[in-house]
């Protein structure tokens, strides 16, 4: 038998503020295999799973929140369209199934809200600051040292920060004064620990 393993997964990302289309295949989704789903813009908006019993997709909301929702093998597989809503608020995150079943509903959504400029302390800073870890970011110089890295990004009111959805590992950066654009200025690579937490400052250190 035939089967059509076609999927697109729908999804707002929190860096560049766009809704992306991710185009996915159910033979590329392992067992206990963590698969990255990647923005166009460098930053990883979470990862697809299969365990025994389920698939397990993890998003990253342009509230700093992750969220982590699961799905029924053959629900995951056999409906057309699936809505992924937030688990708590039942906000609309986006949507997952066959493509020609999504396209109608997703073709006129506009994806997650994010924070208003006015709920950040500096946007201008903020602004600047995102742009500069995209650019890192598509040029493949913010990574993971463990063995699936898989970067996103959260944003706050006055920092952000990138946190590897494989093993938790996370840089905090400020970003509401003019000397933290001048820090991020300075990085030209992050390379994460796995499992570790910290902040840009420790990062410049040892180059000071």
């Amino acid at each position: 038998m035939l089967v059509d393993a076609e999927r697109v997964l729908v999804l707002y990302c929190p860096a560049c503020e766009l809704v992306q289309n991710h185009p996915i295949s159910l033979f590329t989704v392992k067992r206990n295999a963590p698969k990255p789903i990647p923005c166009t813009c460098g930053f990883n908006q979470g990862h697809i799973e299969r365990r025994e019993d389920a698939y397990h997709l993890g998003i990253f909301l342009p509230s700093g929140e992750r969220v982590r929702l699961r799905f029924g093998v053959q629900e995951f597989q056999q409906m057309p369209v699936l809505r992924l809503l937030h688990p708590e608020t039942q906000d609309e995150l986006g949507f997952f199934g066959v493509p020609a079943a999504v396209k109608p509903l997703a073709g006129h959504w506009r994806g997650v809200v994010a924070l208003d400029e006015e709920d950040y302390v500096r946007p201008e800073i903020m602004e600047r600051i995102l742009d500069y870890l995209s650019d890192l970011a598509a040029e493949e110089r913010i990574t993971c040292g463990c063995r699936r890295p898989s970067i996103g990004i959260d944003v706050y009111a006055d920092k952000v920060e990138l946190i590897c959805s494989h093993c938790g590992s996370a840089v905090l950066i400020g970003a509401a004064t003019q000397n933290d654009i001048e820090r991020v200025r300075r990085i030209e690579r992050v390379t994460m620990e796995p499992a570790s937490f910290s902040f840009l400052d420790e990062w410049l250190k040892p180059f000071e």
